[in-house]
């Protein structure tokens, strides 16, 4: 009685692990508007994670504290990610070691049990299902592995092209002009100017400069730069 009552405490709580992830997944990477919840996967690791990187990053240096601070974004997506896989492995893992003896051979240790649930997303192995459940907890495991990493790496593109039009933003601006010369730089600036939206001018300089630096050598490019501020 007690072990069945352990077997069914471990898949129980198996299953809120799985269920955390999922959940936190679905709001994170599916959900196009900020995930709410105080006790969410996520929210926890970049409030832990953040604190402690901003810490360290204000003592160095300006040009080092930029880039580490700058860098922390993409890392903290990636370190979500691994936490995400970890924490479904750990989940499949409790759950299958509760039903141990419903596979062929029987898992004799929960780090077996982990190690099935782990590699279920390519194959099932010396390790076979032998009930309709573990058939279940099986498939669930490899949909949801390979799912996680799908959305997650899909998020990926989304959030680099994020970062790049952050960055643009957050950089020099290249419409800056001499204060000695305003009336000949507005002149020559004149042509990227766009009806109501300075956004739109700016990325027309942004990708006329972008250009030039492609067509012109280093030495061409400083003096373009410089001829039309």
């Amino acid at each position: 009685m007690l072990d069945t009552a352990l077997r069914v405490l471990l898949g129980v709580l198996g299953l809120l692990i799985v269920a955390a992830v999922l959940v936190d997944l679905f709001s994170q990477v599916v959900v196009p508007r900020p995930a709410r919840g105080r006790w969410r996967i996520s929210r926890m690791l970049f409030r832990m994670s953040w604190r402690s990187w901003r810490w360290l990053a204000l003592r160095w240096d300006a040009a080092t504290r930029e880039d580490m601070l700058g860098i922390y974004a993409p890392a903290a997506v990636i370190v979500l990610l691994t936490v995400w896989v970890v924490l479904l492995g750990v989940g499949y893992g409790l759950v299958m070691w509760s039903l141990r003896e419903q596979t062929h051979p029987a898992l004799t240790s929960y780090w077996q049990a982990l190690f099935y649930a782990a590699a279920s997303t390519i194959g099932y192995g010396e390790v076979v299902p032998t009930t309709g459940l573990a058939r279940a907890v099986v498939l669930a495991a490899a949909a949801t592995g390979v799912g996680t990493v799908a959305l997650v790496i899909s998020m990926l593109f989304s959030l680099y092209s994020a970062f790049q039009r952050r960055e643009s933003l957050v950089g020099a601006d290249p419409r800056e002009r001499p204060a000695d010369k305003q009336q000949a730089a507005a002149e020559k600036h004149a042509r990227f100017k766009e009806q109501g939206s300075d956004f739109l001018a700016w990325l027309k300089l942004w990708d006329y400069i972008k250009e030039k630096q492609k067509e012109l050598s280093s030495n061409q490019f400083r003096k373009l730069c410089k001829a039309e501020f």
